[in-house]
C-alpha cells in the first residue's frame, strides 16, 4: 500500500510544484496570462480544431492538404481526445491541464523506474520530481507531444531492463511501439538512445557471453518488430516527408564542432535558460537537471563503492552527450538530421532520464560525504563555471538582464555549496527536501518567464476568449454568404485560421507541408522575396493576381497589436471556383513558368495582354535623405518620415509590395501590422485623406498616399523605387470573367477529396488549384484520368468536350501497405512470443 501511496505522491508533487509556478507568474489558471507561446500560441489550437473536423483531406489547410501526417507529428495520442469536452475559446484550460497531467506522468512513470526491483524507498520521490521538473521538460512545456517522450522513456528503460536481466521482450516492445505510434519523431532519438543504454546494462551485467549474444538478438529483433507494427504510422509519414519536407541541414557542416559545446557546463546551473538570447546554438539545449543529480553523477565516476567498469560505462554515456552537444554529425543525427529550429538539443531528455537514474542508485550507496578529494573536484568545477561565463558576461554586455544572471549563478554556487557540506543520505534533513523542492521551483519560474518574454508581450487568455467568439461570427456569417458556392478565405486572426474556424483556406502554417504548395503560392511570382518565402512557417502573402487565380474571395485582416480591430476585403474578380478550364496549347510553357503575369496570359491564350505596371509618387522627405539604395535620417537624433503621393489616372487594381520594408524592421510580413515589435507606428495608408488598412480597387481621380515612417532607432530605411504595382481594372475583369465562363460547379467538400461538375467546350486543359500531390485519385465520369503538374505545383489534365462528372479522391500513399506490414508484424510478434513461451514450459 506504501508503494501506491509514493506512486500517487510521485505524480502530484510535480503537478504542485508547476502550479506554484504558475501563480508566482499570474499564469491562467491562477493568473490572466496564458502559459502558451510560440507554436502553442499559433499553431496547436488550430491542429485541435482540426482534429475536431477531422478530414482525410482537409481543404482548410494550404489549398487542401493531407491531413495524416499532420495527425501523427502532432495529434496522435489518445490524451489528446479530450479536447473534444472543450471549446475553442476555452483552450487555455484544457492546455494547462494537458501539460500539468503529462508532467505529473513524467514524475510517477520515473518514480516506476526507480523503485523496479527495489524496496519502497521514499526519497525516490525527490529523483522522479527533479526528473519531471528538468530544465527540458520546464523550458519545453509548451510543446506538448514532447512531453510523452519524457513520461514513456521510463517505462521503455524497463522494457531494456527485462530483456537483460530477465530474457523478457514484452514490455519493451508495449512500451517502444506505442512510443512511435503517438510521436514517431521523438521515438526516433528513443530508438538511439535504448541502444547507447541497452549496451550500457548489457556491459555491466554478470552475464555469460552466449547470453549476451542472445539478448543483443532479441534487442534488436524486438526492436525491429516495434518499429513494423508501427509501419502503418511510419510509411505514409515517411512518404509524406520526401515528397515535402526540406532537409534544413543542407548548408551545415555535419563534420564541423560546436566550440561553445564545450563549455556548455554552466547549463547545468538554476535559471541557465534565461540566457538563451539565440535559441538556434546547440550549446542553448536546456540541459539542467537540478544541482544534487549534477552533484552525485559527478561523485559517482570517483566513488569507490562502484566498480571501475561501472564507473567506466557511466563516463562512457557522458562523453556520448558531451559529444552530441559538440559534434555537428552527431547533434543533427539526433535531429534526423534537420535543423531543430527555435528548439534545441530535443534529445536532451534520454540523458536526463539517465542521469537521473545514475544520481538515484549512487545515492543509495552514500552514507558519508566528507571525501575532500571529491570536495576540491566540485570547487574546481565551480571556478571553470564562473571563469567561463564571466567571460560571456564581459564579452556579452549588450544581454538584457545581466543582474539577475549573476543571481543565478550565485545561487547555483551556494547549492551546490550546500551540497557539498551536509549531503548525507542516512540524515536526509528536512532544509535538503525544502532546497531541492525551492531550486526546482526557482528554475520553473525562470524558464516560464524566459519563454514569455520571447514574445515581447503578453497573451490575456480573456482576451483570446473574447477575440475567438467575435472572429467565429465573423467567419459564419461569410460562410453562409457563401454557401451554395466554393470559395477560399485569407485570415489574419490567427496562424492557420481556416483550420480554427473551418473554412476554405489558403495559409499553412506546419513543419508538415506539401512542397508544391510552396512552388505555387511562394514562387509564382517572380518579384516575390524568395528567401522570405521558402521558410515553412510563411503565410500566404496576397496579391491580387494569385487571389484572382485560387478563388480568394474574402480576405479578413486584423492589423493592430493593442486591440481588436478587424477589416474584411472582398475581391470582385476571383476565381470562383477550385477549377477552370484553360487553353492546353501552353502546357509546356505554364508546366514550370513562376512569373503569375505570365501564366494567367497563357492560360488565356494571350487574349488579353494583362501587364502588371507601377505607378511613380511624389515624394515629400522629412529630415530624410535620399540614396540610390536608402531614405537616411538627417538628424539621427530625431525621427523622419517619407510620404509617397500617387495620383490615380485610371480604374486600377493595385497593391502595395512592403516586402523589403518589413523585412528591414524585422516585423512579420503577413500580419499586416501596423506596428512594430516596439509598438511604433511604421506605416499609413490614407485614401482620400480616410486612413485604411489596405488598397485594392482604386478609381479614376483618387489620392492615395503612403506614409512611412523612419525611426531614429533603425537610422535608414530600404528604399524600393517600384512600390505599387497595379493592373488597369477593364482587361483584369475580362480575363477573370473568361476564366469564370467554364469552372467546376456543384462543389461539394467530402472527408477525402470533392466531387462536382463541369461543362467543357472549346477549351480542354482543367487546372485543380489543389498542391499536386501523387496520392490523389481523379475521376471524370467514373473513370480514373492521369494528371500532372502544372505552374509548378497545381493539377493540371486534359479533358474531351461534353458535360462531365468530376471527382477527386486522396488515398493515403503507403497506409494500405503499413497496415498490413502492422498487422502481421503484430500477430507475428505474438505467435513468438507464445511459441518460445510454450516451448520454456514443455
Amino acid at each position: 500500500m506504501k508503494k501506491k501511496y509514493n506512486y500517487l505522491i510521485a505524480f502530484i508533487l510535480p503537478i504542485i510544484i508547476f502550479c506554484l509556478a504558475m501563480y508566482f507568474s499570474n499564469i491562467y489558471p491562477f493568473g490572466k496570462i496564458s502559459l502558451r507561446f510560440s507554436d502553442a500560441l499559433n499553431q496547436y489550437p488550430t491542429f485541435f480544431e482540426g482534429l475536431k473536423h477531422f478530414r482525410i483531406f482537409n481543404f482548410n489547410l494550404g489549398l487542401g492538404e493531407n491531413f495524416y501526417p499532420l495527425f501523427t507529428s502532432y495529434l496522435n495520442n489518445p490524451l489528446n481526445m479530450f479536447y473534444f469536452l472543450f471549446k475553442k475559446e476555452n483552450f487555455d484550460l484544457f492546455f494547462a491541464l494537458l501539460i500539468l497531467f503529462k508532467i505529473g506522468l513524467i514524475g510517477l512513470t520515473m518514480n516506476i523506474l526507480l523503485n523496479y526491483k527495489k524496496e519502497y524507498n521514499k526519497k525516490s520521490l525527490i529523483f522522479s520530481t527533479i526528473y519531471a521538473l528538468s530544465g527540458y521538460v520546464t523550458f519545453y512545456y509548451w510543446n506538448y507531444q514532447f512531453l510523452d517522450a519524457i513520461y514513456m522513456l521510463p517505462l521503455i528503460m524497463i522494457g531494456i531492463d527485462k530483456i537483460v536481466n530477465e530474457n523478457k521482450n514484452l514490455m519493451y516492445y508495449l512500451s517502444l511501439t506505442y512510443m512511435i505510434i503517438i510521436h514517431y519523431y521523438t521515438a526516433y532519438m528513443i530508438c538511439l538512445f535504448s541502444v547507447i543504454y541497452f549496451f550500457f546494462l548489457l556491459y555491466n551485467s554478470s552475464l555469460k557471453k552466449e547470453d549476451k549474444k542472445k539478448r543483443i538478438i532479441k534487442f534488436f529483433v524486438t526492436s525491429l518488430f516495434c518499429g513494423l507494427t508501427s509501419a502503418y504510422i511510419l510509411i505514409p509519414t515517411i512518404y509524406s516527408f520526401f515528397q515535402g519536407r526540406n532537409i534544413y541541414t543542407s548548408g551545415t557542416n555535419l563534420f564541423g564542432i560546436n566550440k561553445a559545446g564545450i563549455v556548455s557546463l554552466y547549463n547545468f546551473t538554476i535559471g541557465s535558460n534565461f540566457r538563451l538570447d539565440n535559441l538556434n546554438h546547440i550549446n542553448s539545449a536546456p540541459i539542467y537537471i537540478s544541482m544534487l543529480v549534477f552533484i552525485l553523477v559527478i561523485s559517482s565516476l570517483f566513488s569507490k563503492k562502484n566498480t571501475k567498469k561501472y564507473k567506466k560505462s557511466v563516463l562512457i554515456v557522458l562523453i556520448i552527450y558531451l559529444l552530441s552537444l559538440t559534434i555537428n554529425f552527431l547533434y543533427y543525427g539526433w535531429h534526423l538530421f534537420q535543423e531543430p529550429v527555435g528548439i534545441p538539443g530535443r534529445f536532451v531528455f534520454c540523458f536526463d532520464a539517465f542521469l537521473v537514474l545514475i544520481a538515484y542508485q549512487y545515492f543509495l550507496k552514500l552514507e558519508n560525504y566528507n571525501d575532500l578529494k571529491k570536495k576540491l573536484i566540485f570547487i574546481l568545477s565551480i571556478l571553470s563555471i564562473i571563469l567561463f561565463e564571466f567571460k560571456n558576461y564581459i564579452v556579452n554586455k549588450s544581454f538584457k538582464g545581466e543582474y539577475i544572471y549573476i543571481i543565478m549563478l550565485i545561487l547555483s554556487i551556494i547549492v551546490i555549496v550546500y551540497y557539498l557540506l551536509f549531503l548525507n543520505k542516512n540524515k536526509l534533513s528536512k532544509i535538503t527536501y525544502f532546497i531541492v523542492l525551492s531550486e526546482l521551483l526557482v528554475n520553473v519560474i525562470m524558464n516560464i518567464n524566459v519563454n514569455l518574454q520571447y514574445l515581447n508581450f503578453e497573451y490575456h487568455v480573456l482576451y483570446y476568449q473574447q477575440k475567438e467568439v467575435e472572429n467565429e461570427k465573423i467567419i459564419e456569417n461569410l460562410k453562409n454568404e457563401s454557401k451554395n458556392s466554393f470559395v477560399r478565405m485569407h485570415s489574419t486572426l490567427a496562424k492557420n485560421s481556416a483550420l480554427l474556424y473551418d473554412y476554405n483556406g489558403v495559409s499553412r502554417y506546419s513543419s508538415i507541408f506539401n512542397a508544391n504548395l510552396n512552388n505555387f503560392l511562394y514562387y509564382f511570382r517572380n518579384t516575390l522575396d524568395n528567401n522570405l518565402s521558402n521558410n515553412h512557417s510563411t503565410r500566404y502573402v496576397n496579391h491580387f493576381l494569385m487571389d484572382a487565380l485560387i478563388g480568394l474571395k474574402y480576405i479578413i485582416q486584423e492589423y493592430s497589436l493593442n486591440k481588436y480591430d478587424t477589416n474584411i476585403f472582398i475581391n470582385k474578380y476571383v476565381i470562383n471556383s477550385l477549377g477552370f478550364m484553360a487553353s492546353n496549347q501552353n502546357l509546356e510553357l505554364i508546366r514550370n513558368n513562376h512569373n503569375i503575369e505570365e501564366n494567367l496570359n497563357l492560360l488565356t491564350d494571350n487574349k488579353y495582354n494583362l501587364k502588371i505596371n507601377y505607378l511613380n509618387p511624389i515624394k515629400t522627405l522629412d529630415n530624410v535623405r535620399e540614396t540610390e539604395s536608402e531614405y537616411q535620417l538627417i538628424n539621427f537624433e530625431e525621427d523622419g518620415k517619407v510620404i509617397l503621393t500617387y495620383l490615380i489616372n485610371d480604374n486600377i487594381i493595385a497593391k502595395f509590395n512592403l516586402l523589403s520594408y518589413y523585412r528591414l524592421l524585422n516585423v512579420d510580413s503577413n500580419d499586416y501590422l501596423f506596428k512594430d515589435f516596439d509598438g511604433n507606428n511604421i506605416y499609413k495608408i490614407l485614401l482620400n485623406n480616410k486612413e485604411v488598412s489596405n488598397i485594392y480597387e482604386l478609381k479614376k481621380g483618387d489620392i492615395l498616399k503612403f506614409e512611412i515612417n523612419v525611426y531614429k532607432e533603425y537610422k535608414s530605411l530600404s528604399k524600393a523605387d517600384e512600390i505599387l504595382e497595379y493592373v488597369k481594372e477593364d482587361t483584369f475583369s475580362k480575363l477573370i470573367n473568361d476564366l469564370n465562363s467554364n469552372i467546376v460547379t456543384d462543389i461539394k467538400i467530402n472527408n477525402d477529396g470533392f466531387e462536382g461538375n463541369l461543362n467543357v467546350d472549346d477549351e480542354n486543359l482543367l487546372v485543380l488549384t489543389i498542391p499536386y500531390d501523387k496520392g490523389i485519385e481523379i475521376k471524370v465520369d467514373g473513370v480514373k484520368e492521369n494528371y500532372e503538374k502544372c505552374l509548378d505545383g497545381v493539377i493540371c489534365l486534359n479533358i474531351n468536350n461534353g458535360t462531365h462528372s468530376i471527382k477527386m479522391q486522396y488515398k493515403i500513399k503507403g497506409l494500405r501497405i503499413g497496415l498490413i506490414i502492422s498487422i502481421i508484424s503484430f500477430l507475428s510478434f505474438w505467435f513468438l512470443l507464445f511459441t518460445f513461451k510454450y516451448k520454456k514450459n514443455k
